[in-house]
């Protein structure tokens, strides 16, 4: 039975025992190194010979494999193992809400808190509820760090999955990405599309805002450090480009142009933004001017 076709459900049928998930766990602390069977028998604890063969034999083939000298986990198995050993499937951790940095785009007041629940990572207001940020964050992130840590790690961690996605690789399963946009944002509000980047592969979904997508274009960040704007000096929720549709305007839906506007010290930035989250146009203009100069674009626009 190869890896490759093994159906999905088989494979999910042959987990179910716990003497088969000490066994991978066992092959996993041996780091790569073949164990014989009687010492595998002797680590997970089974006294039966006859049982114990039987569990490891359902393993042989797709998560376990056998060479001359012992067994070691196949490729599957180590994923089962990091899986695991990171809680996605077993653990469930829980931040109570604890404040943070930064203003609510609704209330104006700064009330925000964190917090961390069913694998969701919430920045929101705590005294108007409104929410800023909602993401899924796996366990493993949270585990074993204090509530500073875990929003550190939270952050840099987000920065990382978009920048990966955006780069075309998935950060979940390395697959190829689509990028493009969604209207599906009930739960990101005040945006009635937002950039997505999904995978071909798990379909892995991973959001940002067009203000994000359009700050990577070479003059839109020229003109950031212009003005000496640093938004890497800000949590992503104290930016209200990122977190606000103030500076959107939606010039187009056949073809989709999204416009993001960014303003500093009497100049003002526009960035046209496609449904394949390229910047096909770039142009700056004094806010007394009506004249702009173009700086990018895209042939034919």
């Amino acid at each position: 039975m190869s890896e490759e076709s093994l159906d999905p459900a088989d494979a999910f049928s042959l987990l179910g025992e716990d003497v088969r998930l000490n066994i991978i766990a066992a092959l996993d602390e041996a780091t790569g190194e073949p164990i014989g069977f009687s010492e595998l028998q002797d680590r997970v604890g089974v006294e039966d010979s006859g049982q114990f063969n039987y569990h490891l034999s359902q393993l042989v083939g797709h998560f376990v494999t056998k060479p001359d000298d012992g067994y070691r986990l196949t490729a599957a198995g180590e994923r089962l193992a990091r899986a695991v050993s990171a809680g996605l499937y077993t653990d469930s951790p829980e931040l109570s809400p604890f404040g943070v940095d930064g203003t609510c785009n609704s209330c104006g007041l700064e009330a925000l808190d964190a917090a961390y629940a069913d694998e969701q990572f919430v920045i929101a207001c705590r005294e108007c509820d409104h929410q800023m940020l909602e993401v899924d964050v796996p366990p493993s992130l949270i585990r074993g760090r204090d509530p500073e840590e875990a929003l550190a790690a939270f952050e840099k961690w987000s920065f990382e999955q978009v920048e990966q996605a955006y780069a075309g690789i998935c950060p979940t399963c390395g697959g190829p990405v689509n990028h493009g946009i969604t209207e599906d944002t009930a739960d990101v509000l005040p945006f009635d599309v937002l950039p997505e980047i999904v995978c071909e592969v798990c379909h892995r979904r991973v959001r940002t805002s067009f203000a994000a997508i359009a700050r990577r274009d070479p003059a839109v960040n020229d003109f950031h450090e212009r003005h000496f704007v640093d938004y890497r000096s800000k949590h992503y929720w104290e930016v209200d480009d990122f977190v606000s549709d103030d500076g959107l305007e939606l010039l187009s839906e056949s073809p989709f142009r999204m416009q993001v506007t960014f303003t500093a010290s009497g100049e003002i930035c526009e960035a046209v933004v496609n449904d394949t989250l390229n910047v096909v146009r770039v142009e700056i203009r004094h806010t007394a001017d009506e004249d702009a100069y173009k700086v990018d674009s895209e042939p034919g626009q």
